[in-house]
């Protein structure tokens, strides 16, 4: 049996949410990038995942068949310094935020290191 590790039922417990949020306001066409081989495998396996995070891993391909043009891809740790720091942020912070029209002001230094301007 495979032991289940606490960042990695974090990891897929902030896929499902933003799985979530994206099927709740009507995305299509998106890509769900993660840096945990991990989450990736357990999404790319078709056989049922009897742990403490099956059911969220479970949850997550549900919400992604329902999610037309839906996909994922796993992105090293290094092109992923923008959710780094929004989960770091997210540790220090005393209540829930959503964004969808401006990024928060931490990411933007970010954004535009990652934008090649």
């Amino acid at each position: 049996m495979t032991s289940i590790t606490l960042p990695f039922l974090i990891e897929a417990m902030a896929a499902r949410a933003w799985l979530l949020v994206a099927r709740q306001r009507g995305f299509q066409n998106l890509i769900l990038e993660c840096d945990s081989l991990q989450i990736m495998a357990a999404l790319w396996d078709t056989s049922p995942f009897l742990s403490e995070v099956g059911n969220v891993v479970e949850n997550s391909c549900v919400l992604m068949a329902l999610i037309p043009g839906a996909s994922y891809t796993h992105v090293c740790r290094q092109a992923n310094g923008i959710a780094h720091r929004l989960a770091h942020a997210t540790l220090r912070a005393d209540s829930s935020c959503y964004w969808f029209e401006e990024p928060p002001d931490l990411i933007l230094d970010l954004l535009f290191e990652e934008s090649g301007l």
